[in-house]
């Protein structure tokens, strides 16, 4: 999976690479991950879908670029309504990808 991203939080944006999604949370490939603790937003469409979703996230924990692996940077999705759940959820399916985080 490789999604186009916008990481934002209120000081900085970065472009990034959603690798892994669920409705639960997302993998984010980033050349800077932040630090864990502050909200940020995400901001992506969807393949084959000109719906835009935004989202707030947290993120949990971070990843440095090692020989198999790219940096980048897990996060929790914040407050989701219940239509983007859904949609994640559907495309998920579709997709044959396994959660990210599980609903604790």
């Amino acid at each position: 999976m490789n999604i186009p991203c916008i990481v934002r939080d209120s000081e900085e944006r970065e472009d990034g690479i959603i690798l892994s999604l669920s409705p639960y949370g997302a993998f984010v490939q980033m050349s800077h991950p932040p630090s864990p603790g502050k909200i940020h937003s995400i901001f992506f469409s969807l393949p084959e879908s000109d719906h835009e979703i935004l989202l707030d996230a947290l993120p949990r924990w971070n990843r440095r670029k090692s020989e198999d692996n790219p940096d980048g940077s897990g996060f929790e999705f914040q407050g989701l309504a219940a239509e983007p759940f859904e949609r994640i959820g559907r495309f998920v399916a579709m997709a044959g990808e396994k959660p990210v985080m599980k609903e604790s």
